[in-house]
């Protein structure tokens, strides 16, 4: 608002400008709540991660969940480390006609790493029972396995990952 002064100094009329802002305040509330909605699901969406990893990582056997589209392990927990010796979250997924892990047969032949269990999966194979020698990093020792592993899928059906679970069945042969 303002006062308009003529040549005499002398006001001579008053002058307004209003601008309707309920509209814009609005959207601007709505964009505050759809944000502290996004804040509140990815938080709920974290915890929920951090559970699931303190639970896998309970588990006395060994999981891997490897990624589709990158061909990476995402997640091994503790029980896996130990049985693998080593950490494999972050890596590749070994593909290819070549041996991997130094794994093999009970009766010493090798196995492809497209054949070892998770990669099965990888491509939409579900395998469980599997039993093979596993190579430990590190330690020089041959442990035998039981593998079980299913694709991950997602709303339309197409593999997005994998999981597998294994675990040392030394004791069992032993018996």
């Amino acid at each position: 608002a303002g006062v308009v002064i003529g040549a005499a100094a002398a006001a001579i009329g008053v002058g307004a400008i209003a601008l309707e802002v309920t509209e814009q305040q609005e959207l601007e509330a709505q964009r505050d709540r759809l944000l502290n909605l996004e804040r509140a699901a990815r938080a709920e969406a974290e915890a929920q991660r951090i559970q699931l990893a303190q639970v896998l990582d309970l588990m006395p056997e060994a999981v891997l969940i490897a990624d589709a589209a990158s061909r990476t392990f995402l997640l091994s927990n503790r029980a896996s480390v130990r049985l693998l010796g080593t950490d494999v979250a972050g890596q590749s997924v070994p593909v290819g006609s070549e041996p991997a892990y130094g794994s093999r047969k009970f009766d010493g032949t090798p196995i492809a790493a497209d054949e070892l269990p998770l990669q099965r999966a990888l491509r939409g194979e579900a395998v469980t029972g599997a039993q093979y020698l596993h190579h430990q990093v590190g330690q020089d020792r041959d442990i035998p396995v039981l593998v079980n592993s299913t694709p991950l899928r997602d709303g339309q059906g197409s593999v997005v990952g994998a999981i597998c679970v294994f675990q040392d069945i030394s004791t069992l042969r032993e018996l």
